[in-house]
């Protein structure tokens, strides 16, 4: 049991440390290991007591921590961590026509992202639709948006969003901020710059 063990370990800190994340993976080894070992030993108790063969106990033993990899590959990793930051700010999944997405993501007290991409303009129109963005005035902002400005290093080379249409989409709660959400667009409304905040 103890090599099951072992593996069960093994299978969770690669699902920490594919968040890329120091705190998550410091915290996730004394918080959630623990759990799965504990889920482990009970997952392996309740199949012997239901008299399966003890090689079946044992690698049933192991569901916890697939279970876990599992989640971490598709909440946690960075190799998802673009869509996901996608699906938060805009509220819906990334529609199959968005390619060249990046996204930068911190968070502490408060939880901010930046996230470009390319998308079809029918897409792009049918979000703004879904989640009530509000267009805005522009002559509160330039014409064009430069974005060697932005926290996302792998566009600065990119060519800036010329004829730029903003949109946004708050959500407050009894007068409280609770989240923010702006779209920059070109006037093709095919490139796209977003910025998240959440409280």
């Amino acid at each position: 049991m103890a090599k099951y063990i072992a593996i069960s370990i093994v299978l969770a800190m690669l699902g920490l440390i594919s968040s890329a994340d120091g705190i998550i993976i410091f915290f996730g080894a004394f918080l959630v290991v623990p759990f799965i070992i504990l889920f482990q030993i009970i997952f392996h108790s309740l199949f012997r007591v239901l008299k399966f063969d003890e090689k079946i106990c044992r690698k049933a033993s192991l569901l916890p921590a697939i279970f876990f990899l599992v989640f971490s590959y598709f909440h946690l990793s960075v190799f998802n961590a673009a869509s996901n930051a996608f699906k938060v700010a805009m509220k819906t999944k990334k529609p199959d026509s968005v390619k060249e997405l990046y996204a930068w993501e911190d968070s502490w007290t408060d939880y901010i992202a930046e996230i470009y991409c390319e998308i079809e303009p029918e897409d792009l129109k049918a979000i703004i639709n879904k989640s009530k963005f509000t267009r805005l005035n522009m002559a509160k902002f330039k014409d064009k948006m430069d974005l060697s400005d932005t926290m996302i290093t792998q566009i600065h080379n990119k060519p800036p969003l010329k004829n730029l249409v903003v949109y946004r989409s708050e959500v407050r709660r009894g007068g409280e901020f609770i989240s923010r959400c702006t779209i920059y667009t070109n006037k093709d409304h095919n490139r796209i710059l977003v910025k998240y905040g959440a409280n």
